[in-house]
């Protein structure tokens, strides 16, 4: 059985899709013009590709393959100096990010106080490469309230690094 959709972009210009696939196949006016519709159909459903429909009427797909030469997926950010950035969200109830930044490759330790000062919790405690690094924190077991994060970075040559930064926990 054959499944047929119709696709009208102007008044008179029909656009035919048997069986579903991604091929479209004019039935009139081989113009193009300027783009007004755009969809790209996921793997699965077609193949990778991209359809523009067209001011003229037309529908054209190119695969997308023929567009997208490369993709880069490069860690190479290396920081500049050391950071650690402000929690988000902040309140957060009950999990919250923590980024932090390190330009040499060294020993990292991420340690959670309460309001009183009193160490909570390690969050990280590990040698780590030049690099930028997010972690998750969820704080279902804590009660509510102030808590201060603190980053020692301990680097080659003696250098070393300390933060500390404010969250809030709001159950």
């Amino acid at each position: 059985m054959k499944h047929f959709v119709f696709l009208l972009l102007l008044p008179f210009i029909i656009f035919i899709n048997s069986n579903l696939q991604a091929q479209w196949m004019q039935t009139n006016s081989p113009y193009g013009g300027k783009i007004f519709a755009f969809a790209i159909s996921p793997n699965g459903t077609g193949g990778n590709n991209i359809f523009a429909g067209t001011e003229y009427g037309g529908v054209w797909r190119r695969p997308l393959s023929e567009l997208i030469t490369a993709v880069d997926r490069s860690n190479d950010y290396l920081p500049t100096a050391f950071l650690l950035e402000q929690n988000y969200p902040n309140p957060f109830n009950p999990t919250t990010i923590i980024g932090y930044e390190i330009p040499k490759d060294g020993m990292v330790t991420i340690t959670l106080y309460d309001d009183l000062g009193r160490e909570v919790r390690t969050l990280v405690n590990k040698n780590q490469e030049a690099g930028r690094y997010e972690i998750t924190f969820n704080a279902s077991e804590l009660a509510s309230g102030v808590y201060f994060y603190r980053i020692n970075v301990n680097g080659e040559n003696g250098r070393q690094f300390t933060s500390i930064k404010k969250m809030i926990l709001m159950k």
